[in-house]
C-alpha cells in the first residue's frame, strides 16, 4: 500500500487541523501517513514522488479574494515557472486537494484550492480522488468527515484501486453548488398588507451562508483607548482599542476563541448608495419597500436563500450587501449591461486600473460609480439583489478576555485607521499610463476600514453589534499547565496571549499548588508607549504568571522581534532542547514566517535539529494564528 503524504497550507491554522483531523483518521485504519507544513516543501522534491510509492494530500485555504496563504507561495512561484515552460514535470505524482474557504466570498470561494488543482494538472499530474471544498461556514471538521465518508474512505476500502474509483461521485462538490432562488419586492412595510408588482421578480444563483441565519447580539458596554492615537501621515492617525460586549443571550467561550463581528453600513451611506442605484433618496421610501426570498428547490437544505427574509430594503443593505469595498473585476462586470458608454465598460474590464484603485488608493464602490461610471443607468432592486460577490463579509477577531475571569463579558482588541476627509489621485507613483493621467486632480473622499471603523463609532451601552462565536481550531488544554512556553507576538497580536494568561493567572489564583512552567513572551510595539493591557502584563510578571518578558520596540529603538530572538538565543535553545516546550506565535503571514526561520537558524546552529520548527509542528507543540 501507498504511503500517504499530506501538506498543508495555512494562515489561520484551520487547513493544520484538517491535515491532522485526515492523519488521525488514516492512523486508525493502519494507513502510512505523515503531516507536512508546505513551506518547507522542496517543490523539486514532487518530481520524485511517484504515484506507485506515495499518494499526496494538499490542504489549502483561500485568504481573501482568493489568494494563496504565504506558505505555499514559493510553490506557486515554482508551478508557474514549470507551466510557462511547457513541462510535464509531474507526470508522476498522483494527488488529491481540500480546499478552504467561505461561501460567503462567492466569487473567490475555494479559489484557491481550483487554482492549485489546474497547476497540477497542466503539469501532468493525476488526481486519485475528487477534491473537497470545504465551508468553513458550515464547520471545517464536519465538511473534512462528509468529504471522507462519501469520497475518501471508499477509495480506501478498494485499497487503492484507481479504475474501480472513477464512478464515485463527489458529495462535497455536488452539495456546495450555487442555490437558485426567487427575489421579489413588494411595497409596503413587513408584517402589513404588501403589494407585489409582476414585474419585480428576478431569479438569482449564489452559494448559501448559513452565518446570516444564526446571528447573535451583543451589546456595546464599554470602549477603551489601549494607548496614545500615533500619527502615521499628514492627517492619519492610528487608534488601537478594546471593546468589551455583553452577550444578549447564554453564551460560553473558551480561551483563543473568535468573534465573527458582522459590519453595518449607516444610514448615510445607503440612502448615496440607493440615490444612484435605484433613484430613491428616502430613507422612509426604501423603509417602505419589502424584499421576499424563495428557494426555487423545496427539497435543498434548511437554509435555502442568501440571507432572512422578508425584511425591508434598508435592512438588507445595512446587514447583507458591501455597498463600500469596490469588489474583484469579476463581480463589477455584473453592472456592465447597465453602462451605456463603452469607454466606462473598458474601465470595468481593464485589470490594470481597477488594480490601480483598489490597492493603492482608499476608493469607495461609492466613488468608483459616481466618478468613473456616470452613464450607469438604474439597476431594478430586484436584478441588484441577485448579484453574486456583493455580500457583507464577516470579519474575524480574537477573544481578548479569558471566560473563566470575565464569565459575563467578552472583549476584543481591535486596531482602527483614521484619516482625513479628501486625498488627491496624484500621489501615487503608479499612475504611469498617460490614459489615466485626466483623473489625477480628482479628490475623492476616504472610507475607512469597514468593520473596525464601524467598531470605533459605536455607543456605549447604547449599540448593538451581530455575530457569531466560533471555535478556535487551537486547544490549550494540551499545552496550558505544561513547560515551558515560549509566546511570540506583535501589536494587536497580544489579544489571544492576553486571555490566555488571564486563564493561567485564575487557575494558579484558584490553586496556588499547581506547577507552572516557565513562560517567556516577546512582544513587539512601535515604542514603549505602545505596549498594549501594560499594567496587566506588569501584574502578571509580578505575580508568577510570566517568567521574563521582552519587548521590541521598531520605532524607538529599530529593533524587531526577530533580534530578540537571537539576542536570547541560549535561552531559547534551552527551551527547544526541552521535549516539554510549547510555542505560540501570533501575528501578521510576514511575521509568523520570519519568527519560525529565525528559530530554525537558532536550532541549526546549535545542533538541536535539522528542522527543529517542522519538528515541533510534527509533534503538535507549535501553534500559530495570522491575520490577512
Amino acid at each position: 500500500m501507498q504511503n500517504i503524504q499530506i501538506y498543508f497550507a495555512t494562515e489561520t491554522g484551520n487547513s493544520e487541523q484538517i491535515a491532522n483531523t485526515l492523519a488521525n483518521k488514516l492512523r486508525s485504519l493502519n494507513v502510512t501517513n505523515s503531516v507536512h507544513d508546505i513551506y518547507y516543501l522542496n517543490p523539486s522534491d514532487l518530481i520524485e514522488l511517484k504515484r506507485e510509492i506515495f499518494y499526496i494530500i494538499f490542504v489549502v485555504s483561500t485568504c481573501g479574494q482568493g489568494c494563496f496563504p504565504y506558505s505555499i507561495q514559493k510553490l506557486i512561484r515554482w508551478l508557474k515557472k514549470h507551466i510557462k515552460q511547457g513541462n510535464k514535470v509531474l507526470r508522476d505524482m498522483s494527488y488529491t486537494i481540500i480546499g478552504l474557504g467561505s461561501s460567503l466570498y462567492e466569487d473567490s470561494f475555494n479559489l484557491a484550492a481550483k487554482k492549485l488543482d489546474k497547476y497540477f494538472r497542466g503539469l501532468g499530474a493525476k488526481k486519485f480522488c475528487e477534491c473537497g471544498e470545504i465551508d468553513e461556514v458550515k464547520n471545517n471538521v464536519s465538511e473534512c468527515l462528509l468529504w471522507w465518508d462519501e469520497v475518501f474512505f471508499p477509495f480506501i476500502k478498494r485499497n487503492y484501486t484507481l479504475d474501480e474509483y472513477q464512478h464515485c461521485l463527489d458529495y462535497i462538490q455536488i452539495n456546495l453548488e450555487p442555490k437558485s432562488f426567487t427575489c421579489k419586492i413588494y411595497f409596503g412595510v413587513p408584517g402589513d398588507n404588501l403589494t407585489l408588482n409582476n414585474n419585480n421578480i428576478q431569479e438569482g444563483e449564489c452559494y448559501i451562508s448559513r452565518k446570516y441565519f444564526a446571528l447573535s447580539a451583543f451589546a456595546v458596554k464599554e470602549k477603551t483607548l489601549l494607548c496614545k492615537p500615533f500619527k502615521i501621515g499628514p492627517q492619519n492617525f492610528r487608534k488601537t482599542f478594546q471593546l468589551t460586549l455583553l452577550p444578549t443571550y447564554s453564551c460560553t467561550y473558551k480561551t483563543f476563541d473568535l468573534l465573527d463581528v458582522l459590519p453595518s453600513n449607516t444610514e448615510d451611506i445607503i440612502v448615496k448608495f440607493s440615490k444612484r442605484i435605484f433613484n430613491i433618496d428616502n430613507i422612509d421610501k426604501l423603509n417602505n419597500i419589502t424584499i421576499s426570498l424563495t428557494p426555487n428547490d423545496q427539497s435543498c437544505s434548511t437554509y435555502k436563500v442568501p440571507f432572512p427574509t422578508p425584511c425591508s430594503l434598508t435592512y438588507a443593505l445595512k446587514y447583507y450587501f458591501d455597498i463600500i469595498t469596490i469588489p474583484p473585476k469579476e463581480v463589477l462586470l455584473q453592472f456592465t449591461p447597465f453602462v451605456t458608454e463603452q469607454n466606462e465598460k473598458r474601465i470595468i474590464e481593464d485589470d490594470y486600473f481597477h488594480q490601480l484603485l483598489t490597492k493603492f488608493y482608499k476608493l469607495s464602490l461609492l466613488d468608483y460609480i459616481y466618478i468613473f461610471l456616470p452613464s450607469l443607468k438604474y439597476i431594478p432592486i430586484e436584478k441588484f439583489l441577485t448579484f453574486f460577490g456583493m455580500r457583507q463579509k464577516f470579519r474575524t477577531y480574537s477573544i481578548s478576555s479569558s471566560s473563566s475571569v470575565s464569565k459575563n463579558d467578552i472583549n476584543i482588541t481591535v486596531s482602527t485607521y483614521t484619516e482625513g476627509p479628501y486625498a488627491s489621485l496624484s500621489y501615487a507613483p503608479s499612475v504611469i499610463n498617460p490614459k489615466y493621467l485626466y483623473f489625477r486632480d480628482l479628490r475623492v473622499q476616504y472610507y475607512n476600514g469597514t468593520c473596525s471603523n464601524f467598531l470605533f463609532t459605536l455607543k456605549e451601552n447604547s449599540s448593538y453589534i451581530y455575530g457569531q462565536i466560533r471555535k478556535s481550531s487551537l486547544d490549550i488544554s494540551s499545552f496550558m499547565l505544561k513547560a515551558p512556553l515560549i509566546l511570540i507576538t506583535h501589536g494587536t497580536g497580544i489579544a489571544p496571549i492576553r486571555a490566555l494568561l488571564n486563564e493561567i493567572g485564575y487557575i494558579k489564583m484558584k490553586n496556588r499548588s499547581v506547577k507552572l512552567g516557565p513562560i517567556y513572551l516577546f512582544y513587539g510595539c512601535r515604542t514603549a508607549e505602545d505596549i498594549l493591557y501594560n499594567n496587566e502584563l506588569i501584574y502578571f510578571k509580578e505575580s508568577g504568571v510570566l517568567e521574563r518578558t521582552f519587548f521590541a520596540f521598531s520605532k524607538s529603538c529599530k529593533r524587531h522581534v526577530q533580534d530578540i530572538l537571537i539576542e536570547k538565543e541560549q535561552e531559547i535553545t534551552d527551551f527547544l532542547k526541552n521535549i516539554g516546550t510549547y510555542i505560540y506565535i501570533c501575528g501578521s503571514p510576514t511575521f509568523t514566517v520570519n519568527v519560525k526561520k529565525t528559530l530554525s537558524c537558532i536550532g541549526k546552529k546549535n545542533e538541536i535539529d535539522h528542522d527543529i520548527v517542522e519538528k515541533l509542528s510534527r509533534e503538535k507543540r507549535i501553534y500559530t494564528e495570522t491575520w490577512n
